[in-house]
């Protein structure tokens, strides 16, 4: 138990990384901005999910 290893990959940092990042995108947007934004981003992960079959 008291032995640690390093990760690889960390999965919750990658998680707060995005979340950080799309809060700071979304800081300085109107309720409409924000509406166009995540339009934009459902449509390019539909194209992105149609991409690899």
């Amino acid at each position: 138990m008291g032995t640690k290893t390093k990760k690889k990959f960390d999965a919750v940092k990658m998680m707060r990384d995005i979340r950080d990042k799309i809060d700071r995108e979304l800081l300085d947007m109107t309720v409409e901005e924000r509406q166009e934004y995540y339009e934009k981003q459902r449509k390019e992960f539909e194209q992105w999910k149609k991409s690899k079959g």
